[in-house]
């Protein structure tokens, strides 16, 4: 299920009195780890990591966010630049 499909949508007014429907900041769940990456290759993305056949296999770039909720402490810190990254954390999800 796509992680903002539950999520209730809130009006945000900007400055100029302009109201944007947005969906509201959700929990980012906690997941236990499935494995870890290593030696990550310099200009490697996270869909990329999702499709590799040992984490969420073929065609599974839609499950990137996982890696990324897992991540998201070290993905801040490095300024959302992998290439900072010396590991990723793949979690162990449901539709894993």
């Amino acid at each position: 299920m796509p992680r903002y499909i539950g999520q209730e949508t809130i009006t945000f007014t900007t400055k100029d009195g302009q109201k944007i429907p947005i969906k509201d900041f959700r929990e980012i769940p906690i997941y236990n780890t499935s494995q870890t990456i290593n030696d990550l290759p310099e200009k490697v993305e996270l869909d990329e990591i999702a499709t590799r056949e040992e984490v969420f296999g073929n065609e599974a770039e839609f499950l990137a966010y996982f890696i990324f909720d897992h991540n998201i402490e070290k993905i801040m810190e490095s300024k959302f630049d992998l290439s900072n990254l010396k590991e990723i954390k793949i979690p162990v999800t449901e539709e894993s």
